[in-house]
């Protein structure tokens, strides 16, 4: 079996005619698809989301923006199970970014959106 790699895009990033490039989003309600897409096939998906700095090419879409770059200035990690090991391990990888990282002790996702509001008025 060969491994998976990613090759490098042909065009800029991010490209009118692909959907390539880094999103992020303008309102936090604009989570619940993102949230609500917790599988991949099989495989249980942990999300975590977070406020990002974009640069390079930035582009405007109908939901936020599409970027070249992106490194986040916040992370959030929902609280996975009632004991707390995902989301502690989780978070304990993030740290290498080397920016705040909050578990966040609602165990549904969506009620992340009302952390996410609370942090966006501070």
């Amino acid at each position: 079996m060969r491994p998976w790699r990613k090759t490098a895009p042909t065009h800029t990033v991010p490209d009118p005619s692909c959907q390539c490039g880094i999103y992020a989003i303008d309102d936090p309600c604009k989570l619940d698809s993102y949230l609500d897409s917790s599988y991949v096939g099989r495989r249980a998906l942990h999300r975590v989301v977070g406020r990002v700095s974009l640069w390079g090419t930035v582009v405007e879409c109908e939901r936020g923006w599409r970027a070249a770059y992106a490194y986040p200035a916040r992370l959030y990690v929902p609280l996975a199970d009632p004991a707390g090991a995902a989301a502690e391990h989780i978070a304990e990888e993030l740290g290498g970014y080397g920016v705040p990282v909050e578990i966040v002790s609602n165990t549904r996702p969506r009620e992340l959106l009302g952390v996410l509001a609370a942090a966006e008025a501070a």
